[in-house]
């Protein structure tokens, strides 16, 4: 191969590598370097660069099991929790389910298995038939406190002129009151939010910038060691890739930890530098038109305003298609409206359930089957309502007899 060709042929190899390691196609840009390794050995980007990208495949690897991780303890938490419950409400029964449920997540864990035997204990040792109404337990989520707004029916054309009159807060005095109302039912994340707008608007306050460290303090309390030691040592690769001008690598970090917690500044503010450090920023005025979009996507969505926050997001990905803060920011506005309807369905399950025990109080089996039947088409395997729909047909064949 003439010089010539090995130059064309390593440099196509490099650029379209780059662009792949760009666009975080970590295999096809590993695949590339190598291939321009072997077209030109003695060249130094390309081993670099495979090193760096087998750092973050690796990361990703870890990232995916870890997740895998903490999705299964949110499972057996939530078992835990509604089958304690259960127990605390003396329906044994139920509680025993709930237990083995929890016990097929987690098959080595001991206390499931131990609070079965002990529901069995129970029941064995009651006086009388056990008899119970299903009730749903409140399990507190971490956030928000107060109920997001979420109208997934409201049209396009709707949402566009409500987007138009959307008015970000631009006072320091409105920003701590919103803030202190906030922090005052505990809404910590609405509040850390204003907190930050008037240490924005007057950064020589002491008071928003010593709620702001309060609030960091109250929120990694109730957050699982597991996520703050993620996001602590996300942040220490960040900056050590970062102090060390592998700004990929810092980026990919940042919006690891951003992630984990995707409302704290400080990596967004790095991420900012890190594209004016290497040159990745718009023009002036779609920088600025960009961070505008953001500012009001960011005050919605703590406004707990979801559909103006999404149609924002989705704007600012218009501007920036590869920006990786507004699709972190819509996969969590998507976590929320799936919760709303999970929310809704156990609200609406509870009434039926509510409503078939009333009945069946009063003697009404019609409406108590009713309402029992409306209750196993939203959850088939429930074990509760088939029981009282049996204790019904039971209770009306004794009755004709």
């Amino acid at each position: 191969m003439s010089k010539a060709a090995e130059d064309k042929a390593y440099n196509e190899a490099i650029d379209q590598a780059e662009k792949a390691f760009k666009n975080e196609q970590l295999t096809t840009a590993r695949m590339k370097f190598q291939e321009a390794q072997t077209i030109k050995p003695s060249e130094e980007l390309p081993p670099r660069r495979i090193k760096e990208i087998d750092v973050l495949i690796d990361q990703r690897n870890k990232d995916r099991l870890a997740q895998q991780q903490r999705d299964l303890d949110e499972k057996y938490r939530q078992a835990i929790v509604l089958a304690d419950n259960s127990y605390k409400e003396k329906s044994y029964s139920v509680a025993k389910l709930q237990y083995k449920q929890a016990s097929l997540i987690k098959p080595d864990e001991q206390y499931p298995k131990t609070q079965m035997a002990l529901m069995d204990k129970l029941m064995n040792e009651a006086k009388a038939p056990e008899t119970y109404v299903m009730k749903l337990p409140e399990i507190e989520p971490a956030k928000p406190v107060s109920k997001p707004i979420i109208n997934t029916e409201e049209s396009a054309q709707t949402t566009a002129a409500r987007a138009q009159n959307f008015v970000t807060t631009n006072d320091y005095g409105d920003a701590v009151k919103k803030a202190d109302e906030a922090f005052g039912i505990k809404d910590y994340a609405v509040a850390r939010f204003y907190y930050y707008k008037a240490n924005d608007l007057k950064p020589t306050e002491e008071y928003p910038k010593k709620q702001i460290e309060l609030i960091r303090k109250l929120i990694d309390s109730q957050m699982s060691t597991t996520d703050v030691s993620d996001y602590d040592k996300a942040i220490a690769q960040a900056d050590a890739a970062f102090g060390n001008k592998n700004y990929t690598i810092a980026k990919f970090f940042y919006y690891k930890a951003l992630d984990v917690k995707s409302w704290e500044k400080y990596p967004k503010d790095r991420i900012d530098e890190i594209l004016a450090l290497t040159n990745s920023l718009l023009s002036e005025r779609e920088e600025k038109e960009y961070k505008d979009i953001i500012a009001k996507a960011d005050e919605a969505y703590f406004n707990k305003d979801i559909v103006i926050a999404r149609f924002y997001y989705n704007k600012a990905l218009s501007i920036k298609r590869d920006e990786e803060y507004p699709k972190i920011k819509l996969k969590d506005i998507q976590k929320l409206i799936e919760q709303d309807a999970r929310d809704h369905q156990n609200e609406l399950y509870q009434s039926y359930i509510q409503l078939g025990d009333q009945a069946m109080q009063s003697g009404n089996y019609a409406i108590a089957r009713f309402n029992y039947n409306k209750a196993l088409t939203m959850r088939p395997d429930e074990k509760y309502p088939k029981d009282q729909i049996k204790a019904i047909k039971e209770a009306i064949e004794k009755r004709n007899n």
